[in-house]
């Protein structure tokens, strides 16, 4: 009834701007819920009761409603939806006047709530798919009987091994509805985001495109085997690439998208969810200007394996390398430190990254070494140097 109500004052606004005639609406108990004179909503319509009751069109002349309560002259039409009368709409005037009017108007206001239906039936199945996929995702103890059938409606396989891809469009949803920058409504704008993702991927029947949240979109990809898997992630940067531009094309900008690892069965697909959603919001330095991540990447797994070590045995290293941290020099001799590890130990490439003299960058090498009782010139000493360095003192590189 809502939703009629709701419908009627906004069909009224719209049909008054393009017909020389007012129109009224009334529910199917003959009240009034849509009119051009305000004054008239919330009264009783007798004659309007009686349309619903005949289910046609009843004329009103003018000589015949002088004696009639709250009628005018018009044309009365029943508004049918789904084969049943939901209301009735009047436009008022003369009849021979509004005649070539009535059934474009009952037309347009019919069609206008099977939209207005529509949209309410999208929304809500568009709600039902996420809150499925976040139990089958985010839910800590899940029953199986609930993951199968969820998993059913999803068109997922429980069966299969898959693994989750994850894009993050952050706010650009609540902001494209809080400008009003489109004419679509936002189901449309996700349908149209999830046409455009599902365009790059050649085997569509691999994957399923939903979005979880206004933040997040989630794609599971389904894969016959582990070779499989390691086939699609060698195209995975270039698919990505192929998404974003799609995302660009959108207005959608600053897009990250993460893959999380592969699991055995849709039983355990939260699992891979949770390392895509892990990669996001890691503070990861990359060369490139897209955030395309994956542990597939040894340059984002390099990146993120100081970040990793138990925080116990990383306290006790830090703590041996004390004489080196609380020493004057420790900015300088970091900086040079990791600039040699990162030129590939090679002090010529260093020095010349550092605008640093060959010689005071193997005074500097040297300073560490007889600092921390560490051998600069071997990789593991050079390795837990670096890892140590990297992870508890990154915010001053």
């Amino acid at each position: 009834m809502k939703e009629l109500v709701q419908l009627a004052q906004k069909v009224t606004k719209a049909v008054s701007s393009i017909v020389p005639f007012p129109i009224s609406f009334s529910d199917k108990d003959g009240y009034l819920i849509g009119t051009t004179d305000d004054k008239r909503i919330g009264t009783f319509h007798k004659e309007y009761k009686n349309v619903v009751n005949k289910g046609e069109f009843i004329v009103y002349e003018e000589s015949e409603v002088s004696h009639m309560d709250n009628v005018l002259p018009g044309i009365a039409m029943p508004l049918v939806f789904e084969r049943d009368i939901i209301g009735v709409i009047g436009v008022i005037g003369s009849p021979n006047e509004v005649r070539p009017y009535a059934e474009l108007i009952k037309r347009y206001v019919e069609l206008t709530w099977q939209e207005s239906f529509q949209k309410e039936i999208t929304d809500l199945e568009n709600k039902i798919e996420e809150s499925y996929l976040q139990y089958i995702l985010l839910s800590d103890s899940k029953s199986k009987t609930k993951v199968n059938e969820y998993s059913q409606l999803l068109g997922l396989n429980t069966d299969k091994q898959m693994f989750c891809i994850v894009i993050d469009i952050y706010n650009f949803l609540l902001k494209e509805v809080g400008e009003h920058t489109r004419s679509i409504t936002v189901n449309n704008l996700k349908s149209l985001i999830i046409k455009e993702i599902r365009m790059v991927y050649k085997k569509k029947e691999e994957i399923k495109v939903h979005f979880l949240n206004a933040e997040k979109i989630v794609i599971v990809v389904t894969v016959s085997s582990t070779e499989q898997y390691f086939s699609i992630m060698s195209q995975f940067k270039g698919n990505c690439k192929k998404i974003l531009q799609r995302m660009s094309n959108l207005d959608l900008q600053h897009v990250k998208i993460a893959a999380g690892g592969l699991s055995d069965s849709v039983y355990t697909l939260h699992s891979s969810y949770q390392e895509a959603v892990s990669l996001l919001e890691q503070n990861i330095i990359s060369t490139e200007e897209e955030q395309i991540l994956s542990l597939y990447d040894w340059e984002i797994v390099t990146s993120l394996i100081p970040t990793k070590i138990e925080a116990n045995f990383m306290n006790r290293i830090l703590f041996e390398l004390t004489p080196l941290t609380t020493e004057k020099q420790f900015e300088e001799l970091k900086t040079s430190f990791i600039a040699y590890c990162e030129n590939n130990m090679n002090i010529t490439k260093a020095a010349e990254a550092l605008f640093v003299h060959r010689n005071t960058l193997i005074y500097r090498l040297n300073k560490i070494e007889r600092i921390s009782q560490m051998d600069i010139k071997n990789f593991q000493h050079c390795s837990v140097l670096y890892m140590s360095l990297t992870s508890h003192f990154s915010n001053n590189l």
